[in-house]
């Protein structure tokens, strides 16, 4: 467990709620709790800030367990580990990373640290930039000096929900993706200073190009859905923008590049890399159970017409429209079927909202019975993703109940990321236990993949999200009233 003198600490990234370091000497990163911006410090004495920071936590291990592993397999789904910190870890840990934060993170300048002091808990993972051991959890690959790459990827909503659900003024969801859509209000708030070539829907295509397609336009402008780490170290991404050269060299050495300017040798390794991260992403394990879990009965990604948005490079006629290449079983077809969940979108889960609202009103003992808050158990969250019910019984309360709770584990997943890990092998056949890939030359490579970031939801954040999405479709519209200004 870390100490408070402990120096070893780097940044991995952070959120409005949490501040997420990893621990070099023990491969392990901790997901440390901001400051509560709605407590005050003087009102909330530290023992009660921590208690409630336990709590949360918990809550989310509780959720990944009970309703997120079983949707989309513990085998890459891996179970945070909340953990007692020692007082000062999370200081000491924040302070020590200060300097690469980026600046928008660090608060107001009379508050020098975000992270709360008054936590003693945080929740625990491998570092999944290693390639994670097949011989349990919290293990990495230790066994061979290569380097390792890893790719973070934060794929957001990948497809286009139906025209049924979506209210008339607001069609063009039909037509654009929603990371599209938000792009345009990116640019109109000045977020970054260039609109995203990356489409969900061309990388859940299944098809290789068009998932090419998608990661070429992730490493050409990460914003905040990509990070490439070498050995551990955040090489490029929305905060660091190495040259790629250090992660190419090392890791793509052996791709042939005879007679190529430097330009098109780097070119070459760029997407012989990215042709591995594919192969990973369309992977199956060797020992993966059958895929046999309720929800892809009802939802699985097979079944789903390959989509396009409007604004990808990818036309697809009604000639080439087929069903999805993703393989049953790979980490983007789970991801998919339970992004799915969602059915009516917001503009059709808003006014079951306000049902359920308006029932509570006159009877709040109910927002404990259905645990709205938690705890999230498997009968109360997990039976209505596997829940399907009949014309009379659409109009119920238990139905309008389950299609919230089924639209509020979508948006956990998402808001997930992707972690692919590969490492070169020099004798795949004395390590057979681990999960490998061959690339075209022959070389093959051990790899991991797994899906992190799977908090829960609060059911009271869906006025929020109606609101912000009517953002994102009037910036949207502003947008192409002129011109599409804000795009490339």
């Amino acid at each position: 467990m870390a100490s408070a003198n402990d120096k070893h600490w780097s940044y991995r990234g952070e959120g409005n709620r949490s501040l997420v370091v990893a621990n070099s000497l023990e491969r392990r990163v901790y997901r440390l709790s901001k400051v509560n911006p709605w407590l005050k410090s003087d009102t909330e004495a530290d023992e009660v800030r921590s208690l409630m920071i336990h709590r949360e936590l918990q809550m989310s291990v509780d959720y990944i367990r009970e309703v997120i592993q079983p949707l989309l397999s513990a085998r890459i789904v891996p179970l945070p580990v909340l953990s007692i910190i020692t007082r000062g870890v999370a200081l000491d840990a924040e302070k020590n990373v200060q300097h690469v934060r980026p600046a928008h993170r660090k608060g107001q300048a009379v508050l020098s640290q975000s992270v709360d002091p008054a936590a003693c808990s945080a929740l625990v993972l491998p570092d999944l930039c290693f390639v994670a051991s097949p011989h349990g959890p919290g293990q990495q690959s230790l066994l061979h000096s290569h380097p390792t790459v890893s790719v973070e990827i934060k794929p957001k909503k990948a497809f286009i929900p139906s025209p049924l659900s979506i209210e008339h003024e607001n069609s063009v969801k039909c037509e654009v993706c929603k990371f599209c859509l938000h792009q345009r209000l990116k640019a109109k708030e000045g977020q970054w200073p260039r609109r995203s070539r990356y489409c969900p829907l061309e990388l859940f295509s299944g098809d290789r190009v068009r998932m090419k397609h998608a990661l070429l336009g992730l490493v050409e402008t990460p914003q905040n859905n990509l990070k490439i780490c070498l050995n551990g170290e955040e090489i490029y991404g929305a905060v660091k923008k190495e040259d790629l050269s250090l992660v190419l060299d090392s890791f793509s050495s052996h791709v042939p590049t005879n007679g190529l300017t430097n330009g098109l040798k780097k070119q070459r390794q760029l997407h012989a890399i990215l042709d591995l991260v594919i192969d990973v992403l369309l992977s199956v394990s060797k020992d993966d159970p059958d895929i046999s879990t309720s929800l892809k009965s009802n939802h699985s990604g097979v079944n789903f017409p390959q989509q396009s948005c409007r604004n990808s490079n990818f036309k697809l006629t009604d000639k080439l429209v087929k069903m999805s290449n993703l393989p049953r079983g790979c980490v983007l077809e789970r991801v998919l079927s339970a992004q799915r969940l969602d059915e009516l979108d917001i503009d059709g889960v808003v006014p079951l909202y306000e049902k359920l609202e308006l029932h509570l009103k006159e009877h709040p003992e109910d927002r404990e019975k259905w645990c709205l808050d938690g705890p999230y158990t498997g009968d109360l969250w997990l039976s209505p993703c596997l829940a399907s019910s009949s014309q009379a019984e659409t109009e119920s309360l238990q139905t309008t109940l389950n299609q919230v709770k089924r639209f509020l584990i979508s948006k956990t997943v998402q808001d997930c990321s992707i972690m692919v890990a590969i490492q070169k092998v020099q004798d795949r056949l004395s390590e057979d236990s681990y999960d490998y890939i061959v690339d075209e030359h022959g070389q093959a490579y051990h790899y991991s993949v797994s899906i992190i970031d799977l908090d829960p939801k609060p059911f009271d954040k869906i006025p929020s999200y109606r609101q912000q999405e009517a953002k994102i479709l009037k910036a949207y519209k502003e947008a192409t009233e002129n011109g599409d200004k804000c795009c490339l």
